[in-house]
């Protein structure tokens, strides 16, 4: 699940049937060319068969897909003598997607588009949106099918997840990780301090690096590159204590004016996910994350350039002083 501290943004994803794949209000209408028409009921009990999850970004939803059929039920406004083959498409949400915080990390969701793949002839069959979208939270499609029951194609953010129609099999790539139990990464992270030798400066600095969750999408940074990696984000926050030091028989007290802070996820780069934050105290706090091979152990660490000011004191104290920190993480 994810880092309890991480921003969640609590939405529940709603369903838009019927839309095409550009934002509108228009339902596909049947016509004389039923088979390449997708046909809307409103009872989604009609359709009995094969189940399974999709899972986007935004949400999790139920598929439920009909064997082929030309008796389609009284709900559907089907044209008259017309011996097309239908199937039933049902779908419902199932909750939200796996580890939805970090996934989103405060931003709002985007639009999914549900299509099926007729083998090259794509029809439009529903938007799953967010709740700025009018809909409901369940919808019902009938697919004109020939031969082939086809794919079901599911696009988000430029990634298009595929299932076969007949049996529900998903075909594997970079969503993968939304599939299965991917590992929340645990591991404590050391305080600097109480000083640094041969100077007398007293300090001390806390880390606080709650569960890491691994996530195959980050809003902002899209997708990983294949099933292979995952992107792993964390929540960081540096506490220092107050800076003191001896001098004159006196003590000088310093003040935070600065840091510069730098984080890596088994050894690559982490990207600040919106904006770092200083807490009251000089310290540090953001998201982070970073793509890395998938794997159930990493090492996160820390690297931090901290400026400091005196405040008050004798004048024999130095005026200005640099601290240097790191910390280092051991995931499992």
């Amino acid at each position: 699940m994810a880092p309890s501290s991480m921003r969640r943004l609590v939405v529940v994803p709603l369903l838009v049937a019927g839309l095409a794949a550009g934002c509108g209000d228009e339902s596909p209408e049947p016509s004389g060319d039923s088979g390449s028409t997708v046909l809307l009921g409103t009872d989604t009990t009609t359709v009995e068969g094969v189940e399974f999850d999709v899972v986007v970004p935004s949400g999790a939803f139920t598929f439920t897909v009909g064997e082929p059929v030309t008796d389609l039920p009284d709900d559907v406004d089907a044209p008259a003598d017309d011996d097309t083959q239908y199937v039933g498409l049902a779908w419902e949400p199932a909750g939200p997607a796996p580890e939805f915080g970090p996934v989103l990390h405060g931003t709002d969701p985007e639009v999914a588009t549900v299509t099926v793949d007729r083998g090259g002839s794509d029809l439009d069959v529903t938007l799953l949106g967010p709740p700025e979208l009018d809909g409901t939270a369940n919808g019902v499609a009938w697919v004109p099918v020939d031969g082939d029951a086809g794919r079901l194609a599911v696009d988000y953010d430029g990634l298009t997840q595929t299932f076969d129609l007949t049996t529900g099999e998903r075909a594997p790539g970079p969503a993968d990780g939304f599939y299965t139990d991917t590992p929340t990464l645990r591991g404590d992270c050391p305080a600097q301090g109480p000083g640094r030798a041969g100077d007398g400066l007293q300090f001390t600095v806390t880390c606080a690096v709650p569960a890491v969750a691994s996530v195959p999408y980050v809003a902002g940074r899209g997708w990983v590159a294949d099933a292979g990696t995952t992107f792993l984000v964390a929540d960081v926050t540096l506490t220092p204590s107050t800076f003191h030091r001896p001098a004159g028989g006196a003590v000088a007290s310093y003040r935070v004016t600065g840091t510069d802070t730098e984080v890596s996820l088994d050894r690559t780069a982490a990207v600040v996910l919106g904006e770092a934050a200083q807490t009251p105290q000089g310290g540090w706090s953001a998201t982070v994350t970073a793509e890395v091979p998938r794997a159930e152990t990493a090492t996160l660490e820390i690297t931090q350039s901290v400026a400091l000011a005196r405040d008050s004191g004798p004048g024999s104290a130095p005026a200005t002083d640099e601290l240097a920190l790191t910390f280092t993480v051991e995931l499992s």
